[in-house]
């Protein structure tokens, strides 16, 4: 019966507006980056590995600092707003599973998406600087950095499991666009506030500044670009059945 679940929430998504989202928000960054890209009038292309990380530095900083934290909130918003929006919830409790189940899935695919919008993100990235080198005959092909691409990406998605959990349970908690996505933006203004007091203190265990913590050049410098993955990745393992147990336990009491 979950894999039901499952398939029936796969369903759902085709062609609906999370997967469009999970496209869309890395293709308009990577419009943004050629533009950024090619309105570079110096370039130093002394050392090739330095010069990948100073091309790809402004796509990671607007990707984790920005898109990410924002592109979360609206996923799981889109993904309840499916059962909200048509009065499913009802339905889907009438399934012979438990409820917390129901809300635990909605998690995984809010966290597929946004796998698979790193996927996007870093490809793209890579490919357009590849495009501004073979137009500016830089020759960058072959100190390509994928390896130092694979592990950030991995360590941000690892960071943003925390951000996933909150934003689902958010998201369902709260039926609508409006107060999700007020909370969003409230909340990564205060991020930029608190990493610019203590960035140390803050920028390590504050749920929308993680992500953009663990690269090791980052804006706001933590001295251990492990410390945020590890962080987000754990706090959202364990937050994970507690949210799908607590929102399970909401829709039992209101007699849903």
């Amino acid at each position: 019966m979950t894999w039901a679940l499952i398939t029936s929430e796969a369903i759902k998504l085709r062609r609906g507006a999370p997967v469009r989202l999970a496209i869309a928000a890395p293709a308009l960054l990577f419009v943004l980056e050629l533009l950024t890209l090619f309105g570079r009038r110096t370039i130093n292309a002394t050392n090739p590995s330095a010069l990948w990380t100073d091309l790809l530095g402004f796509g990671w900083v607007l990707w984790l600092g920005l898109f990410i934290p924002a592109l979360i909130a609206f996923e799981a918003i889109c993904l309840a707003g499916i059962e909200h929006d048509g009065r499913h919830w009802k339905q889907l409790f009438a399934l012979p599973i438990p409820r917390w189940q129901i809300f635990a899935v909605k998690m995984l695919f809010c966290a597929l998406l946004v796998a698979a919008s790193f996927v996007v993100f870093a490809v793209a990235s890579i490919a357009g600087v590849l495009l501004f080198s073979w137009a500016r005959g830089l020759h960058l092909a072959g100190s390509t950095p994928w390896l130092e691409t694979l592990l950030t990406a991995l360590r941000a998605y690892l960071a943003c499991w925390l951000l996933i959990v909150i934003h689902t349970w958010l998201s369902i908690r709260f039926p609508g666009f409006p107060v999700p996505a007020g909370i969003t933006f409230a909340a990564i203004l205060l991020g930029v506030l608190l990493v610019n007091i203590s960035p140390v203190i803050f920028g390590w265990w504050y749920p929308w500044t993680l992500p953009i913590n663990v690269r090791p050049q980052g804006l706001y410098d933590t001295h251990n670009p492990l410390a945020p993955a590890l962080f987000g990745g754990l706090a959202g393992l364990v937050l994970a059945p507690l949210a799908s147990w607590d929102l399970g336990r909401r829709a039992l009491q209101s007699g849903q």
